[in-house]
């Protein structure tokens, strides 16, 4: 039970590490590049600065979901041995 607990932790450990590291790496940056452009002109390549959020918001979403489903596996009740009384 133990070792199972372990795994669910370092499944939502790397999980969470993964939605930060791309928030911090790929989301922010795109999203200080944003806030410097004029909304009036923007940019020849603003729809590949959308499209790469777009793809790394959806990578980011499904770790931050497994991260939540390893969370709450830990702390999911578990059945006694031999059967409830």
């Amino acid at each position: 039970m133990r070792r199972r607990a372990t795994l669910h932790f370092f499944i939502a450990a790397s999980n969470f590490g993964a939605v930060f590291w791309i928030t911090r790496s790929v989301n922010v940056p795109i999203n200080n590049e944003l806030a410097a452009w004029n909304p009036a002109a923007p940019p020849a390549n603003w729809a590949e600065a959308r499209d790469l959020w777009n793809h790394s918001n959806v990578v980011r979403t499904v770790a931050a979901a497994l991260s939540f489903a390893g969370a709450a596996a830990i702390l999911a009740p578990r059945p006694l041995a031999g059967g409830s009384r």
